[in-house]
C-alpha cells in the first residue's frame, strides 16, 4: 500500500489480524475513506460492520448519507 498521511493521521485501525486489516484496506478503500465524512467503522472479523457516525438518534438525512457511504463502502469492498 501506498504512504497515505491523511488517512495515517484520521484513523486508527486495531485488530489480531494483521494480514487481514492489509488486504481489506487497499488503496481504492483508503482513497474512499480519505474523500468520505468521518464515520466510527467497526467489524467483528466475521462479515458484519457496524457504521456510526454520532452519540445520538440520527435524522433522516443522516441516516440517508449513512446509507450511501455503506453502499459506496460496500461496492469497493467487494472488488477486493
Amino acid at each position: 500500500m501506498n504512504s497515505f498521511e491523511d488517512f495515517a493521521q484520521r484513523f486508527t485501525l486495531r485488530g489480531s489480524n494483521v494480514f487481514a486489516i492489509r488486504r481489506f484496506f487497499t488503496d481504492e478503500v483508503v482513497l474512499f475513506l480519505e474523500s468520505t465524512p468521518f464515520y466510527h467503522i467497526e467489524s467483528n472479523g466475521k462479515g458484519g460492520i457496524s457504521i456510526m457516525d454520532k452519540e445520538r438518534q440520527a435524522s433522516i438525512s443522516e441516516i440517508k448519507a449513512m446509507i450511501d457511504f455503506a453502499t459506496r463502502l460496500e461496492d469497493i469492498a467487494t472488488l477486493i
